[in-house]
């Protein structure tokens, strides 16, 4: 799937990837669709920097060999634009209609994402679901088929959410740039306030008691702040667009 004329600059960050608030992703060969929380819900086995790869279950019905266990494979795979692949840090969050885990860092106006579902069973080698598995299978005339759900969204992160997402130095919400806080409007920290690495050091030197004098700890630090930062970058509550 392509899309193209993206703002890309509207939003701190753009991502793409996985939804799981509306439908069931997943792969079946039983003639039903995937049902939320069942063994063929798509969830995350792996991702490279421009890849990630879900797996499921589920089974064919091989009328000469008796009924068959499948092994399925989603991949998402960037294959024109810029972009990378980053940890969600469980937001959005993974549930019963698919794990999402991992998202797409879009950096591109235009980009593209191939979308494969594959599968194998022990007769048949992995490749495209249907035509690898599905089709050459001695399957019932009627009552079965191959199903294929793969739901996918745009989600976002900015200045002024509350939560840290890189190059943000602090995000405190409506707080943003309040007397007495330490977080600018635009998300960043002001230079006199701006050394996080003594504030945390000087921090842990106090907690720990370290000459039992509260003086290791700067003389201006920002109490309103947490001065964390997440993994990869993304929001712990990314907005789904």
């Amino acid at each position: 799937m392509s899309c193209t004329s993206v703002n890309v600059a509207a939003h701190t960050h753009l991502y793409f990837g996985i939804r799981n608030n509306l439908n069931v992703n997943g792969n079946t060969m039983t003639g039903t669709a995937p049902a939320a929380g069942s063994a063929a819900v798509f969830s995350t086995a792996s991702s490279t920097s421009s890849s990630i790869t879900y797996t499921s279950t589920t089974t064919i019905a091989d009328q000469f060999n008796g009924t068959q266990p499948v092994n399925n494979q989603l991949v998402l795979a960037l294959t024109a634009g810029t972009g990378s692949v980053v940890a969600t840090a469980g937001s959005p969050a993974s549930n019963n209609f698919g794990d999402i885990e991992r998202l797409f860092l879009v950096t591109s106006g235009s980009f593209s994402i191939r979308v494969d579902v594959k599968a194998s069973d022990p007769f048949f080698a992995l490749g495209q679901a249907c035509p690898a598995v599905y089709d050459p299978t001695h399957t019932p005339a009627s009552g079965s088929a191959d199903i294929s759900k793969v739901d996918l969204a745009f989600y976002y992160s900015d200045c002024g959410d509350g939560q840290i997402d890189s190059p943000e130095q602090c995000d405190l919400g409506a707080g943003n740039g309040a007397s007495g806080t330490c977080c600018a409007s635009n998300c960043t920290v002001p230079a006199e306030r701006s050394d996080l690495s003594r504030w945390r050091r000087s921090a842990v030197r106090h907690e720990r008691g370290v000459h039992g004098r509260r003086s290791n700890l700067p003389a201006r630090r920002c109490p309103h702040q947490r001065w964390q930062r997440l993994p990869d970058g993304v929001g712990r509550h990314l907005r789904s667009k």
